[in-house]
């Protein structure tokens, strides 16, 4: 015997034993967010793309959307909170996963995300999709390529936390 006092069930499972009532948060996790994606500028044109699983979940591999068109791009950890889409109930799943096209009041909106926490909003208009969700790698490098792809100005400020996005 080691001498170690004996781990409860919960311990022995990491911290979560289903029923017991304790989750770790996944938001308070050390571990690298996972790369859901890529966003890029193309020329004229800002691309989305998504690989392995997530394309075949979403149907789609790829998402165009001309520069002209972007009114908006912030990197957005609350996403989920600020865009609306309209989700369909699916036994089994745990809703942390948002992959697809979905719909809401607001129009058509292109997701790729896990946590959020690495999410880049998308916001364009006279496109099918209104906004497109991407959990990429780098998103302050993301945000600031797609901005001066776009001329906006940086109107959050560096290390400003995101307003909500609301529809105009």
């Amino acid at each position: 015997m080691s001498g170690l006092p004996p781990r409860s069930g919960s311990e022995e499972f990491g911290g979560f034993l289903p029923g017991s009532g304790y989750a770790p948060l996944p938001s308070r996790s050390d571990r690298r967010p996972k790369v859901w994606g890529a966003i890029r500028v193309d020329g004229d044109t800002v691309v989305a793309e998504l690989g392995g699983w997530r394309a075949v979940a979403a149907l789609k591999r790829r998402v165009e959307l001309p520069v002209t068109s972007v009114v908006r791009v912030v990197h957005d950890p609350a996403c989920r909170e600020h865009v609306q889409a309209k989700l369909r109930k699916r036994a089994g799943r745990s809703g942390v996963v948002r992959v697809g096209v979905y719909h809401s009041i607001d129009g058509w909106s292109f997701w790729s995300v896990g946590m959020g926490r690495n999410a880049v909003v998308v916001e364009s208009e006279g496109t099918r999709y209104r906004f497109v969700v991407i959990e990429v790698a780098d998103p302050a490098a993301v945000v600031d390529e797609l901005r001066r792809a776009a001329g906006l100005a940086d109107l959050d400020g560096p290390g400003a936390p995101p307003g909500p996005i609301v529809p105009g």
